[in-house]
């Protein structure tokens, strides 16, 4: 698994610099106006395209006819549901798959506790479920339990992690017909991130980067997607890591607060997502570091209207998160209907929103769930029509 995501990301950052070393220091980032760096001008390039909405849809695959799924039951599993981002998720599967007439079942599993892990995918074996769509949650946690529900032929979707089975992973889960796979791809976000600092920064930063620790993955968006950025592009720049976990987010902004006084030179955090943004800043505020600025990942309302009142954060790399609901239940779509996932696929609606865009969104509950902030394609009425399998 290591070796994989490691080559990935080598190419991603890589690329971004073999690719962009000659464009123009218009780019991205905090807007910052003496960039000379050659590798932070190819920074600042690789992410003002993402700082853009989108506002046409492509379909992922062929048309196929859905209406044989009217009446299953399909469950949702997930971390937690006091997390803000999986009530949004949950409403879109419930939207997408009411398209359809299916139904939605959610599983809490009680922040991540692979024991209940088990449980939620063994309760759909035992409801005989016409699909599981698993958010967050790698099949390293459950391996016995991810196995069981392949080998009782119920479709699988795993959902924001990556784009395909692991090292490690069964070989049902490299089975398409069995197993399908949709993410917005944390690790190229949280690499676009660093980037974001490298731009900023004209690639001199000082960067406390906060690793959660919670699943191997939240674990990886770090290691392979941020650290290797800073490394490939930012040879300059200085990297600190700390780790933590959703578990322990009361013991966060002593944390963060103890590394700014030990070293007052520190001017950027990464954070892994957004949940422990609240702890970031209340640790710089105790520190009272004036000069700290926060990249971080989710593009949860309450981190972003904080950012258009002119806090410390910089940039907050997000995607819909009602659409990524549709784009799972697309892929169990397929499967449900005897045929194949789409393979390697990647969420497109994704956007750094940094202080320069903000003020553009609507910065309500409604607009984060209707999902406008990312641009205005048609993806449901494109679904809709999908499944109709014209």
């Amino acid at each position: 698994m290591k070796k994989s995501m490691k080559a990935f990301v080598g190419l991603v950052a890589v690329a971004s610099v073999v690719a962009l070393a000659g464009c123009s220091s218009n780019g991205g980032g905090g807007g910052s106006t003496d960039i000379t760096d050659k590798n932070a001008i190819a920074a600042g390039e690789a992410i003002l395209a993402i700082q853009q909405p989108i506002d046409e849809w492509t379909a992922p695959g062929p048309a196929f006819d859905a209406s044989s799924v009217a009446g299953k039951n399909v469950y949702l599993i997930v971390p937690s549901m006091n997390i803000p981002i999986f009530p949004i998720v949950e409403a879109g599967l419930q939207a997408a798959f009411g398209a359809v007439k299916a139904t939605v079942t959610t599983c809490d599993t009680n922040n991540a506790d692979p024991a209940a892990l088990s449980s939620c995918l063994q309760q759909a074996i035992d409801s005989q479920a016409g699909a599981v769509v698993v958010a967050s949650l790698p099949y390293v946690m459950a391996p016995n339990a991810f196995d069981a529900v392949a080998a009782a032929g119920i479709p699988m979707v795993m959902g924001m992690l990556g784009d395909s089975a692991m090292q490690g992973d069964s070989a049902a889960m490299s089975d398409l017909t069995k197993v399908g796979y949709s993410t917005p791809n944390y690790i190229q976000m949280a690499a676009w991130n660093a980037m974001a600092v490298i731009h900023d920064s004209n690639a001199k930063a000082n960067v406390l980067v906060v690793k959660a620790t919670d699943t191997p993955d939240t674990a990886a968006w770090i290691d392979y997607g941020a650290l290797p950025t800073y490394a490939d592009m930012c040879p300059d720049c200085k990297v600190t890591t700390i780790e933590t976990n959703t578990g322990a987010l009361d013991k966060l902004p002593s944390l963060v607060s103890a590394k700014l006084v030990a070293d007052p030179s520190i001017n950027y955090i990464q954070s892994d997502f957004d949940s422990l943004t609240q702890g970031i800043l209340q640790g710089i505020q105790t520190a009272g570091s004036s000069n700290v600025k926060v990249v971080s990942m989710d593009g949860q309302l309450d981190v972003l209207q904080g950012m258009k009142s002119g806090n410390a954060m910089l940039a907050d790399t997000g995607y819909n998160l009602f659409g990524a609901a549709w784009y799972m239940a697309d892929q169990a779509l397929r499967m449900m209907t005897g045929g194949s996932a789409v393979e390697k696929e990647v969420f497109p609606f994704r956007r750094m929103i940094t202080t320069e865009n903000v003020g553009t969104l609507e910065l309500t509950a409604e607009g984060q769930q209707s999902g406008l902030w990312y641009g205005k394609a048609d993806y449901m009425g494109g679904f809709a029509q999908l499944w109709t399998g014209k």
